[in-house]
């Protein structure tokens, strides 16, 4: 029997040595090819280019607004931009590396063996929401590489080893303080293993210590209420403070979950399979992940979802991940028959993840030619190949070749990646100032108009400069319009205001001249929150009655 028996260090060995060769420069050579950077995402750069450049944490260097949902990947990206002085690289480059470390870790640490190993980065590499969104300018990266240590972490010391609690107590809340850091949200993922810790370490030092691990987002709560006059991001207020019925953003949330099992459905097949596994492994400590990963998908339906496909799925769908690499039946020590057996198995999961993802149904939508072309360059994205038309004529087809919008839901790297496309750049060409809503900001940059009003305003404010007032349609940059019911045609994240009467003559002359009294009131309280003396008494007054008063549209 002994003979028969696979040595599990020479396997462990040998399969891992082929995973790091392999599998991982695979996946290196996916994320650089599917590298890409949106229009929300310069958002955020408009922010750290004013920051670096004296003019503080603001949007419009006039008003003190938080036009940014991710404090802490604003603060590591400002780092680098301080030092190299250009955004569109540097996002890119920090973002490779962090979603290469991050698959590493879940690949060579959290995965209990060598086949978990191989099944767990197969799915990051098909997985569309994963992928998309690890190289796109955007926050996930951070987010994801901060979920991972948070369950190496509870995984391998707090539930294997019994010493220094009190140290790992505080080390996961200070991990899972970071990521809530990154993005509110994100403190559902962790919230059920937070909870049972502190439920199992229940003592008044033990609540303290958790406490404390939090500071750097406490910290961050403090200084926002004092800078900015709110405790959270314009963002949220421009999204889900406009009034839209609950059941309307859950239908909607609904859809996009829909949409998203249409487009890329080995994601969702893989946070629904997580769901089974503590049932069928009777794996305890898989709960408080998987209710987790339960609490992170209702908070997406309830929110309506997102208008960029897949982006809200990333941390499911990588939770989800972890919850497989630790299934026990993907063990080391077995016969070589039943390693074939295991191997047929794992080869029949790796086909069919491969081929859901590039076989969706939706792909079907769109004419027989183009199916086959996208899938190509899916696989293969286009500047591995070739140019089809000359860059200059990109902008007038954007969104032509690959854009399929479903359920008011985007393929938003299909319509970005063919203007800002990592490979582009390596063509030469210059990414993404070839843009035309770049070519707009440079062109607003020059132009003695220095008032403009903008439904994007990501790639046009941050090649605008600082000069130029940017007026953001959907609120999202605006403190008064955040705060103003949408029209009645909406868009998940694009909640349009109807433009009050006098509203740009304010802006353009620095004083009010809103027509409606009860707006030009609010306006008056915003204004003296945001553009006030940081400690003048009448601002705080104003700072609590816009948190805590009563005000009417």
């Amino acid at each position: 029997m002994t003979n028969n028996l696979v040595d599990n260090h020479e396997l462990t060995f040998s399969l891992r040595i082929n995973f790091l060769v392999v599998l991982l420069a695979l996946f290196v050579i996916m994320l650089i090819g599917n590298a890409w950077v949106n229009d929300d995402a310069y958002i955020t750069f408009r922010t750290i280019d004013n920051f670096i450049n004296g003019y503080g944490l603001r949007w419009n260097v006039i008003e003190r607004v938080q036009a940014y949902t991710n404090p802490l990947w604003m603060f590591v990206l400002s780092g680098f931009y301080f030092f190299t002085r250009e955004i569109y690289f540097t996002s890119l480059i920090v973002s490779i590396f962090i979603s290469v470390l991050t698959v590493y870790l879940v690949v060579f640490q959290i995965a209990k063996s060598a086949f978990s190993a191989l099944l767990a980065l197969v799915i990051l590499i098909s997985s569309k929401a994963f992928l998309h969104y690890s190289a796109s300018g955007l926050e996930n990266p951070l987010t994801n590489v901060l979920i991972v240590l948070f369950f190496l972490v509870y995984f391998k010391i707090y539930l294997e080893q019994a010493v220094h609690k009190r140290q790992t107590i505080f080390l996961l809340a200070f991990i899972a303080g970071l990521a809530i850091l990154n993005r509110m949200d994100n403190l559902l993922i962790f919230m059920p293993a937070l909870l049972l810790i502190l439920w199992e370490n229940r003592s008044w030092k033990n609540t303290a210590l958790m406490m404390a691990g939090f500071i750097p987002f406490i910290v961050w709560e403090l200084f926002s209420l004092i800078y900015y006059g709110f405790l959270f991001p314009n963002t949220a207020y421009a999204k889900l403070g406009g009034e839209i019925p609950h059941y309307k953003l859950a239908l909607q949330g609904i859809v996009y979950l829909v949409e998203s099992f249409l487009r890329d459905p080995i994601t969702l097949f893989t946070i629904a399979i997580a769901f089974l596994v503590p049932f069928w492994t009777k794996q305890r400590q898989l709960w408080p992940l998987v209710l987790g990963i339960l609490l992170t998908v209702i908070y997406v339906v309830n929110v309506g979802g997102d208008f960029m496909s897949g982006r809200f799925l990333s941390t499911p769908l990588l939770g989800s991940v972890i919850v497989l690499s630790q299934m026990s039946w993907l063990g080391y020590q077995t016969t070589w028959s039943q390693l074939k057996s295991k191997l047929s198995l794992l080869i029949l999961v790796l086909s069919m993840c491969s081929l859901m993802t590039y076989l969706s149904p939706i792909n079907w939508i769109e004419k027989p030619y183009e199916f086959v072309r996208a899938r190509v360059l899916e696989t293969f994205p286009e500047h591995f190949l070739y140019v089809p038309r000359p860059v200059e004529d990109r902008a007038k087809h954007l969104g032509q070749k690959r854009r399929v919008v479903m359920f008011n839901v985007s393929n938003e790297k299909g319509i970005y990646y063919p203007l800002t496309g990592l490979w582009l750049a390596t063509k030469g060409i210059d990414v993404p100032t070839i843009h035309f809503w770049a070519n707009e900001g440079q062109l607003a940059r020059q132009s003695q108009e220095k008032v403009y009003i903008k439904g994007a305003v990501g790639f046009f404010g941050f090649y605008a400069g600082p000069d130029v007032h940017v007026i953001d349609l959907f609120g999202l940059s605006d403190p008064l319009l955040a705060r103003l019911p949408p029209s009645r045609v909406w868009r998940v994240g694009h909640l349009e205001r109807t433009f009050p009467q006098g509203y740009l003559e304010s802006i353009k002359q620095k004083q009010n001249l809103l027509v409606d009294q009860k707006l030009a009131h609010l306006y008056d309280q915003l204004r003296l929150v945001t553009q006030g003396d940081l400690f003048d008494p009448n601002r705080w007054r104003a700072i609590w009655f816009l948190n805590f008063g009563h005000w009417s549209h």
